[in-house]
Formats: structure tokens, sequence, C-alpha cells
């Protein structure tokens, strides 16, 4: 059976009528037009980078963004003393940037870099209505050059109008132990009073840790010595982006950040999400007018909820993947995905040997919740044109994880929505593994690295599990590789 949901909200985003295929002539970008969202991006970002690029730098080694109020956040520098800088532009100054960056010849304009360096980053100028990128080796079209080379007066007219970040820092330690590949570091005494678990995870041979969970805020004083370490550090002869610290027989790498206003981050994600066509977008529902068919895909795949695919083939600039609307009563349910051409449509410069395209799925997760609010989310997903994905199915394991892990091991077992998360206790005293129990609860379809890894639970017991994901409550355990090779415990 298949069922057509009347889902209103996304309906009404829809544009009735097909637009024209060519685009409108050019009309001058005002920069400055008095709105509160940001009109101008600049961000240098990519290339060859380490564990600590997405906490250190998680809008890109430099960057520009200024709002339609002529306000500005920008970090001018891949590694300083200071993060970022934060400004205003006067009117005129303004003027000069939009001119500069020839953001008026960028409109209706995409244009994305046809070369480039290994592991060199890309410099992207993303207005609200164009979008260019640069990189080693490119020879871009002349319009998109004029626009790059608009980008160092750019920055440095940011330079001389920031002021300096101050408030709270965000600071994030990994630990490296003498299992892992890195040697221990040589550094400084652990200054602060609270403990360095508090902000840390360790990186042993086992791979790199995800440094986003264990950040912490500080303000006050903890905040002006954090910056003073970074500062220390930044004046030595070689500063590689962190504090060494040591504590007992664990070297620490102390990465310090300042903290962007959240008014900031929500604008910066808002206009990047809708202006930067290579970004990954909140799926929407097709407008049939507007539905590109005969389409060939290549390579689909569907990573947590983020669907990707690319195509040889010719198709509009600036399409979109969209969502046909229907679930298809099924086990699991089903849906298909289509390609679009855009509302506004624009001009690609330069030829792509393929097109890349990617899609946010949390808003099909939501409309299938609103229609079936006691159903488990599961749900099959496929594109038309496109050969089907390995691995297809479609979870909600956010809100599910949450509500599993609440559940006992008993009730885990009954809930068709969970999963038992099996752990082996380890005996540290003898050396050994205890038989293999059920210690936690999660939802089906979490994603989980196949790794061992260690956790000690809130009584104290320690034990190894198969995957990456640790039970509710569980803290990693530091662990050398003799763990591994634990036999079992003598009955």
């Amino acid at each position: 059976m298949k069922r057509a949901l009347p889902w209103v909200l996304l309906l009404a985003g829809c544009p009735g009528a097909e637009p024209a295929e060519e685009a409108k002539p050019a009309t001058d970008y005002v920069l400055c037009d008095g709105s509160d969202g940001v009109r101008l991006a600049i961000v240098n970002t990519g290339g060859h980078v380490d564990s600590s690029y997405a906490f250190s730098h998680p809008y890109g080694w430099q960057y520009l963004f200024v709002t339609g109020r002529c306000t500005f956040i920008a970090r001018l520098d891949a590694f300083a003393a200071s993060d970022f800088v934060t400004g205003s532009f006067s009117s005129e100054q303004a003027d000069t940037l939009a001119e500069g960056l020839a953001l008026t010849q960028l409109v209706g304009k995409t244009y994305r870099t046809q070369g480039g360096c290994p592991d060199a980053p890309v410099t992207q100028v993303i207005s609200a209505t164009g979008y260019a990128e640069g990189a080693c080796g490119d020879e871009p079209p002349a319009l998109i050059a004029d626009t790059l080379a608009g980008v160092a007066p750019a920055l440095e007219l940011a330079r001389s109008n920031g002021q300096i970040a101050s408030g709270a820092v965000e600071v994030v330690a990994i630990g490296f132990t003498q299992d892992s590949k890195t040697p221990v570091p040589v550094g400084i005494a652990w200054p602060f009073a609270w403990p360095i678990r508090d902000a840390s995870v360790l990186w042993t041979s086992r791979g790199a840790p995800d440094l986003l969970e264990h950040v912490r805020t500080l303000t006050g004083a903890d905040a002006e010595l954090a910056r003073q370490l970074r500062s220390d550090a930044f004046a030595k002869p070689i500063y590689r982006g962190h504090v060494d610290v040591v504590v007992g027989e664990t070297g620490y790498q102390l990465f310090v950040r300042d903290q962007v206003d959240p008014a900031w981050q929500r604008a910066i994600d808002t206009f990047r999400s809708a202006n930067d066509p290579f970004r990954a977008k909140p799926i929407t529902l097709c407008d049939p007018a507007r539905v590109v068919d005969g389409v060939t895909f290549d390579a689909p795949a569907l990573y947590e909820k983020t669907f990707s695919v690319s195509t040889q083939a010719k198709v509009p600039c600036g399409a979109q993947l969209c969502w046909d609307g229907d679930f298809r009563e099924e086990y699991p349910v089903s849906t298909t995905l289509r390609l679009e051409r855009p509302a506004q449509p624009r001009s690609c410069l330069g030829e792509l040997s393929y097109t890349s395209f990617q899609a946010d799925l949390q808003p099909l997760v939501d409309a299938y919740r609103s229609g079936y609010p006691k159903q488990r989310v599961i749900i099959d997903v496929s594109l038309l044109g496109a050969a089907p994905v390995a691995e297809s199915a479609l979870y909600d394991t956010d809100a599910e994880d949450k509500l599993c892990a609440l559940l006992s091991t008993d009730a885990c077992a009954l809930d068709l929505r969970c999963s038992t998360i099996a752990g082996v206790p380890l005996d540290l005293t003898q050396h050994c593994l205890l038989p293999s129990r059920p210690l936690g609860c999660a939802a089906v379809g979490k994603g989980c690295d196949d790794a061992l890894s260690y956790g000690t639970g809130p009584d104290g017991t320690s034990a190894q599990f198969s995957s990456s994901c640790l039970p509710a409550g569980y803290v990693a355990l530091v662990a050398d590789s003799s763990h591994d090779s634990f036999p079992a415990c003598a009955p």
C-alpha cells in the first residue's frame, strides 16, 4: 500500500511554477542591506588536517562572516594567540569590500574548483546569490579570479577594524599513553583546580578520539589562564596549536579556542546551509514541475542521516535531492528520493567530470514520526536512477537511543526499537575475562565502529566491548594492548 501523507509544513515551502531556464541579469549585490543574517562568507578550509581540526578550526583555517548590519567575525590567522576578532564596517568599507570581491558579478554564478594540490585547502567565497571556490593549481575563469583576488584585502580590512575576542573559552585535551603511536610530550603540570579528566580523552593505538564530546567551557580566571597558556605556547619558536601538559605518566595536548557567541554560530550555520551548494541541506518535498528524470547516479551512500551520491551526467546547475512524499507500507517502510532543478536558476562555470549531491534526511524522519508517532523509525531509502544502497535503512537513533538508555537489560530485550549491549567484564586482578553478559541498552541501528573498546560502569566494573558504543553511564577506560589478549577466567 502506498500512502502520501499531508506534510503541511513541507508543502508550504515548495514553489509552484517552473522557473525560466536562463538566469536573470545580475543586479547590484548590497552587502549591508540592514538584515540581521549573514550576507557574506569567506572560508579557507580543508586540506591536510589532524584530529584536532574539528575543534580548533570549526569554521576553517581562516574565515570572515559579514551580516547585513555590517557587523563581522573573522579568524585571520590559522595559528595565532587569539582565535578571532569581531567588529563592524562602515557603509563605505562595505561597498569597497563588495566591489573588491566582485559580488555583483557573482550573482547567479556557481564555480567549483577544477584542480588543486594534494593536501591543500580550498578557499570559498559565498554570498546569498553566488558561490566561488579557489585552490592551488586551479585556473578559474576571469570573473572568479577577480572574486578570489579580493579575499586577502577583505581579511586585512577586517584586521584593521576588529577587536580581539574576550569572554569564555573552550578547552579539550588529547592524552597520550605509552600505548599510543605518539611519544608522551614534556610539558607543564596541570594548572587548573578541576581534574583533567573533565575535558580530556585518551588516544591509544586504537584510533583517533572524538574531541567534540569532551569540550569544557571556561569563564573568569580559568578562561584568562587558558588564554595565557595559549599565548605562552604561541611565543615558543615552534607553535603546534596546543599546550603540552603532563599529569602523572600521561602527556596531554591541551587545545584552547575562544567561544563563538551562540547567536553568531546560528547565523553562520543558517547561512552556509542555505547558500553553500555543495553542503548537505535538509531534504524538502519535491516540486513535480522541477523534478529532473532520466539521470543515472553513481556511488549512493547513506551515513547516519546524510545521503550522498554523484553523477557524471549533465544536470541543471544548483540541482538538489528532494523527497517524493510517499511512505510505502512495506517492512521496513520505504521511500524514494528524486533530483530537482533549483527554484532560482544559476549559471555553473567550468566543466566538472562529475557532480556530487548531499542531503540531510532529518526532515524525512520528522515527517515519519508525525504520521506514525508510536512506531519505530526505520525507513528504506532509495534514489530514482541509482543502484540500491548497501546500507539503506534510515533510523532515528538520536531519540530512540535516549529512550533505550533508560531501560533495564531485560526490558531492552523486549523492545523492538532497542538492542542490548553485551560486555565482557574484566578481572583486573587475575588479568582475565569473565563471561559476557548484557550491560546496557542502545537503539537498533546506532552507528558503532567495529573496534574493541573498554569502559568502567557506575558500579566500578570494567568491561570489554566489541564496538565503540559504551552503555549509558560508562566512562571510557584507559586500556593498553595487553587487555586485548586477556584469556578467559578459570571457572
